[in-house]
């Protein structure tokens, strides 16, 4: 069946092929790949997407993609509405106390936000509403960034480490991926032998929610709620969750620490309660290996990529994909959601990277400048720039307003397998094949960048 399939869409091709000559439309090559995809569960055989690369084509239709699409790159929080306890009223006895007004600079800073012109507006796309206890969680966030130490040359930050013994590919169990949550509590990885473990980094021990029959009597208008939910019986060090039937390739939590994404060789993803610690959801839909997954940073959505060639869109609550991204001509291995969750951007195999429209599920941005498979894509917490790293030991930094590179970090002397940004956003930090942690000054980084230059041909090399 597999071999007809493919047989069938490469004759249609290689009809468009002869018909076109020299100056062949790619739009209408990826119109056949994107049909034929749909409507069957195989994609094409290597030979004939080799066979469509080596024929001549022209890129007009690829420069103008980031011509014509805008990218609303900026991101606006969602607003949330907490008393403050310096400004609450004290009762009718004090009445006549006025409220403690808003300093001048927090009242510029929020008038930007509601007319930044490069924010998307926040019903583009529907978002989950936040819970009390997740606002609650916004506003100590807020306060407690503000006390941070600000990192730079002269206040390095701290590094801890965690090994995983025994994880070796020698051994039965290799260590394939892991993830932290948001809050550095909690640290799960997968491992080829299809299991996913999850370990506190916190002296709290997890702990698992009570049964049907007890939960029925606690106060469900206590204060403290959530905590009565939980057993007081603590599950140990470590906790195992077993369900895959193949190597977990992807894990990523949920931004409330209640959920855990994974997924696997076996071509499904599957959800994973971390208060019952069993799994709530199995997502199928990818006919080939997944080779990674991510939440969406407002939650309810997240995003895989496949060995079919294509990334998907999905929600929580939904058991098929809402989008499904069809454009790469090769293996889609990597994957990072956008801050303000409007935009998914994908790295190939094919040595490109993609950004995606979650509205309509339109290719926005085309960008080309890898000489080796991308392994890690992220954003920098503000939206503006994209940052790709991969087997070519490069990390390129894209700033996704002009589609162009706006430099090139070069550092390492083997493949680039993971990078990360700092909660302030002005350290970056990068991890390779050379066993080698680089930290980045990226705040001196885009002071020095001319960003107004940055279609220029030359890309500045940072070492």
């Amino acid at each position: 069946m597999g071999t007809q399939t493919s047989g069938s869409v490469w004759s249609k091709l290689s009809s468009v092929l002869d018909e076109a000559g020299d100056h062949i439309p790619r739009e209408r090559i990826l119109s056949i790949l994107n049909k034929e995809i749909r409507e069957s569960d195989n994609t094409l055989t290597k030979e004939a997407c080799l066979s469509i690369e080596q024929q001549p084509v022209v890129y007009d239709e690829f420069d103008s993609i980031n011509k014509n699409n805008r990218v609303l790159w900026s991101v606006k929080e969602i607003a949330v509405t907490l008393p403050d306890d310096d400004s609450e009223d004290t009762g009718a006895e004090d009445g006549d106390k006025p409220r403690k007004k808003k300093s001048k600079r927090e009242a510029l800073m929020a008038k930007k936000a509601r007319n930044d012109p490069n924010a998307p507006a926040l019903n583009r796309i529907p978002l989950p509403e936040l819970r009390d206890a997740e606002k609650l969680d916004r506003v100590m966030a807020s306060r407690e960034a503000a006390k941070r130490l600000k990192l730079g040359p002269d206040s390095l930050p701290s590094i801890c480490f965690y090994t995983l013994l025994n994880g070796h590919h020698h051994h039965n169990a290799a260590a394939i991926c892991a993830d932290m949550s948001e809050d550095s509590s909690l640290l799960a990885a997968g491992f080829s032998d299809s299991t996913i473990k999850v370990w506190p980094l916190t002296p709290n021990k997890l702990k698992r929610m009570k049964g049907a029959n007890e939960l029925e009597t606690i106060d469900k208008e206590a204060d403290d709620v959530s905590y009565r939910m939980m057993d007081d019986k603590n599950l140990g060090e470590v906790t195992v969750l077993k369900g895959h039937n193949g190597p977990v390739y992807g894990l990523s939590f949920s931004p409330d620490r209640t959920l855990l994404i994974s997924c696997s060789e076996d071509s499904t993803i599957r959800l994973w309660s971390l208060q019952t610690w069993t799994n709530i959801c199995c997502y199928r839909g990818h006919c080939f290996p997944v080779w990674d997954v991510k939440f969406a940073p407002h939650g309810y959505y997240f995003a895989t990529a496949s060995n079919d060639r294509t990334a998907r869109l999905w929600a929580t609550d939904q058991h098929q994909p809402l989008r499904l991204f069809v454009g790469h001509l090769n293996d889609v291995d990597c994957l990072q959601i956008h801050p303000n969750s409007n935009y998914v951007a994908t790295g190939s195999s094919d040595l490109t990277i993609r950004m995606w429209d979650v509205l309509n599920g339109q290719c926005v941005r085309y960008l080309k400048g890898h000489r080796g498979r991308p392994n890690a894509i992220i954003f920098s917490n503000e939206g503006r720039f994209m940052l790709s790293a991969g087997v070519d030991k490069v990390i390129i930094v894209w700033d996704l307003a002009s589609a162009c590179a706006a430099a090139k970090l070069i550092a390492h002397h083997d493949a680039i397998y993971t990078m990360s940004f700092s909660r302030d956003g002005t350290i970056l930090a990068s991890g390779g094949a050379d066993d080698c942690v680089n930290i980045w000054d990226f705040k001196r980084l885009l002071i020095d960048l001319d960003l107004e230059d940055t279609q220029s041909t030359r890309t500045p090399i940072i070492r």
